[in-house]
C-alpha cells in the first residue's frame, strides 16, 4: 500500500501427507490466489495477486449461502494511488 500499512493475500494452504509407512515427512504447500489484474497492474501483466479487503471473512469459516467468492476481484488501482 503507498502508505505502508500490512495488506493481505488470498491463499490456499494444505498439508500433503504421504501413504501411511512412506519414509517421507508431510509437506507444507501454499498457493497465492489471483484474478485479473487492475489498470495499474496490467501493463506489466495480465494477473495480479487477490489483495484481501476482508480478511477476516476470508480466513473464518463463512456461511454457505454468502461463499467469499466476492472476495476474489482486482484490487482498485485508486486505492494504490
Amino acid at each position: 500500500m503507498p502508505d505502508g500499512a500490512p495488506y493481505a493475500l488470498a491463499g490456499l494452504f494444505s498439508e500433503w501427507r504421504p501413504r501411511k509407512g512412506s519414509p517421507h515427512p508431510p509437506l507444507d504447500t501454499f498457493s497465492i490466489v489471483t484474478t485479473e489484474a487492475n489498470e495499474l497492474m496490467d501493463p506489466i501483466h495480465d494477473r495480479m495477486p487477490v489483495i484481501l479487503h476482508d480478511y477476516d471473512r476470508w480466513l473464518k469459516d463463512y456461511d454457505e449461502s454468502r461463499p467469499p467468492i466476492d472476495l476474489l476481484r482486482p484490487y482498485e488501482a485508486t486505492a494504490c494511488e
